[in-house]
């Protein structure tokens, strides 16, 4: 209810919330007129009364979309969605390119309200000269969820403009995935790479078994993008048939493909990987390096122990980092020294994980140094020695007492 300060608003208000309970049609066009109120209250019951007249109120509702004024376009778009006329559809469609983004989304709003009769009007608007027009589309026909898109929204793929791609590719993920996985198979041999690549990350969302071998073939693509992509997406899946093959990808004459199956591997967490992964943090690329210790950390086998506390000393802060977090995984006793003395580091960064991994091991001699790292000019650092203080539990009470009095 508008603020009774204002009787003129009031009364407006009143008047067409009445309007839309008598339901009327000579009240429609005096109801379109009082969208274009000074008063929101008013603008916003008289779009209710509009949508409770059904109907008769779409023609001028649908004339109100190309108003001079973003206010009135805006409530149009949204009553016709809830009347849900398929006669509104194309000129929904083409608000979507209308120059103010909030008619945009009421109208993409819209058409989603109006569910697969939208579809068409929808899948012609992704072949649209206007990339707005287009990634709204896209972004619509995934909410309508209806496996006719799917074709439609691979070739979309292709579009240039990366919100357009980006919008097709979220759609397809969402749209039945398990229907869509055989088309984004075949997609993974199109000729154009940016289609390969990113069905391969739709792939990867979608999660089904069936991707998997045509993924590991992707591996082997000539393109950088999609190599990479088909890496992420097997990582993602978790299936163990990937680990050989992404063993082998370590090897791969690019780093950005590289470091992506250095992630993968670690995401799968299958102990054949490790000493692949081991010789990874010897790689060329800090990325390949830092991506290999985390691997190595979700893994957690002993036996790459030794080999991380060798990569605290490498000259990058990434790589130094994630080996402290990894060997504050795996938890093994023989780190504690190494990462106490790693509590020097002079990045924070580093020195931030080293903390927290010597309260993951909760081993007692930990216990000094970190009450010093309770002084370290990073708060981050402080926050977290005290953090691995409390997981330490017992042997820090006295010690953090002391403290306490300022000893």
């Amino acid at each position: 209810m508008p603020p009774l300060a204002d009787i003129n608003v009031e009364v407006k208000w009143r008047a067409a919330m009445a309007l839309g309970e008598i339901n009327d049609t000579r009240a429609v066009e005096p109801l379109i007129q009082a969208l274009k109120d000074n008063s929101a209250y008013v603008q916003a019951e008289a779009a209710w009364a509009l949508g409770n007249m059904g109907g008769p109120a779409v023609n001028p509702l649908i004339q109100a979309l190309k108003d001079n004024e973003s206010d009135v376009k805006w409530r149009a778009a949204y009553t016709l969605g809830m009347i849900n006329d398929t006669r509104s559809l194309e000129p929904l469609v083409v608000a979507l390119g209308d120059n103010d983004s909030y008619v945009q989304a009421m109208a993409a709003w819209a058409l989603g309200k109006m569910g697969k009769p939208a579809l068409e009007p929808l899948v012609r608007a992704l072949e649209n000269n206007n990339s707005e027009v287009q990634w709204r589309a896209a972004l619509t026909l995934g909410k309508i969820n209806d496996t006719r898109a799917i074709e439609p929204l691979i070739m979309a793929l292709k579009e240039k403009n990366s919100l357009v791609s980006v919008y097709s590719e979220e759609a397809l993920a969402i749209i039945d995935g398990p229907g869509a996985v055989e088309p984004l198979i075949q997609a993974l041999k199109d000729n154009d790479s940016v289609v390969r690549w990113r069905s391969a990350e739709v792939l990867g969302k979608i999660l089904d078994p069936r991707a998997t071998e045509p993924l590991i073939q992707v591996l082997k693509d000539n393109n950088t993008d999609v190599r990479a992509s088909a890496a992420l997406a097997l990582g993602e899946m978790g299936n163990a048939s990937a680990v050989e093959p992404l063993v082998e990808t370590l090897k791969d004459n690019d780093s950005y493909v590289r470091w992506r199956a250095a992630w993968a591997l670690g995401s799968i967490k299958d102990a054949t990987a490790v000493e692949p992964l081991i010789q990874s943090l010897k790689d060329n690329d800090s990325y390949v390096q830092a991506n290999s210790a985390w691997a190595l950390g979700e893994i957690e086998d002993a036996g790459s122990v030794e080999p991380l506390i060798v990569a605290l000393g490498i000259n990058d802060t990434a790589v130094r980092a994630s080996a402290a977090m990894a060997l504050g995984k795996i938890g093994n006793a023989s780190a504690v020294e190494p990462l106490i003395l790693a509590l020097k580091d002079n990045q924070s960064e580093v020195r931030i994980n080293v903390a927290w991994s010597l309260g993951t091991i909760k081993d007692a001699t930990a216990v000094e140094p970190l009450i010093q790292a309770l002084k370290d000019s990073d708060m981050d650092v402080r926050a977290n020695a005290a953090a691995a203080l409390q997981m330490i539990g017992e042997p820090s009470v006295e010690p953090l007492i002391q403290a306490l009095r300022g000893e």
